[in-house]
Parts: structure tokens; sequence; C-alpha cells
């Protein structure tokens, strides 16, 4: 993913899970399995369906980088 797209999703404050796996550089299938055994915070708007609050993403990740 070009560094351009990144800011733009992360300007957003909100992704997917299609865009989250992008951002991670890891599969759909790898997001959704960060997402359903909670190591990333996300809302289920309809069955299968996710949206991410980047903002919940960067205090995780911080959090995360500040136990470590």
């Amino acid at each position: 993913m070009e560094e351009r797209e990144e800011r733009e999703l992360l300007d957003a404050g909100i992704l997917n899970v299609e865009d989250l796996a992008d951002l991670l550089n890891v599969s759909k299938q790898t997001a959704r399995r960060y997402i359903n055994n909670g190591r990333i915070p996300a809302y289920r708007v309809v069955p299968g369906k996710y949206l991410i609050s980047v903002r919940q993403l960067i205090e995780k990740i911080e959090k995360h980088t500040m136990s470590n």
C-alpha cells in the first residue's frame, strides 16, 4: 500500500477489515482473526462486517508498546 493511501485511511478515522489488512500487511483472514480474538478492537455492524476505529487502534498499539 502506498504511504499516501495509508494516510488517507488514517485520516478517515474508520477502517474496514480490508483496510486494516492492507495497513498491517496481513491477509483479510488474519485481520478478522485479530478482531475475533480481541487483539484489535472493532464494531460489528452486520454479520461478517466490522468497522475499526483508528483512534482505538492507535490506543491499543500504544498500550501494547508501553507494556513491553
